[in-house]
């Protein structure tokens, strides 16, 4: 698995005050307006309420995921339309996966909810070290951060899929730029299959 390279990629945020650049469905970043495709619609929760757009990060300068995922986008629904209903975080959420990107389809796509609940931030890649949690030393050498693709560094209990055709796509940080908070204080782990296209999350706090 190409995770055995030990290298993650860690994501940090910019908060940007208007304007919001035109092109910022082209670009990776958390809020704003993501990239669309003609034939796409804004994706939804079952209750049909618009769910948020939260960010989305394009392959390439540096990212370590799989050469052939190209753009990466997480939606969710924030708000009192989804708790207030009992809705579990399994039922709030989406992950897209682009395997293939038509450029010339590119649509713009405004966001049906009012409020927007994700601040709009500029992303910035480092490489950082990523070790399973069978060889880690010492918890206090690994910081738990945003992070792109490497093994999940869990806040609790190791919850890695049995499925072994599964790779940590993401992990979500509560960012405080972006105006995120995970409960707690928590995270967001999603994992993913090439094979099925399935994706799984796991929410972790304090």
């Amino acid at each position: 698995m190409y995770r055995e390279d030990k290298t993650a990629t860690g994501v940090s945020l910019k908060r940007i005050s208007n304007p919001v650049p035109i092109d910022c469905n082209l670009r990776s970043q958390f809020g704003g307006v993501p990239y669309f495709e003609k034939g796409e619609q804004w994706p939804v929760a079952k209750n049909k309420i618009p769910l948020d757009f939260v960010f989305q990060v394009f392959n390439g300068n540096g990212v370590h995921l799989p050469e052939c995922v190209k753009l990466v986008q997480f939606y969710y629904g924030f708000g009192d339309a989804f708790s207030e209903m009992g809705y579990d975080d399994d039922e709030r959420w989406l992950v897209k996966v682009y395997e293939h990107l038509n450029k010339d389809d590119v649509i713009t796509k405004k966001n049906p909810n009012e409020e927007l609940n994700v601040h709009y931030c500029e992303v910035e890649y480092y490489d950082v070290e990523s070790v399973s949690d069978d060889d880690k030393e010492g918890e206090s050498s690994y910081p738990i951060h945003t992070q792109l693709g490497g093994y999940a560094q869990w806040i609790w209990s190791n919850c890695e899929p049995d499925d072994d055709d599964s790779f940590l796509l993401f992990q979500l940080d509560s960012e405080d730029e972006a105006g995120l908070m995970w409960y707690d204080s928590g995270m967001v782990y999603v994992h993913y299959n090439l094979n099925t296209k399935k994706s799984e999350l796991i929410m972790q706090y304090y």
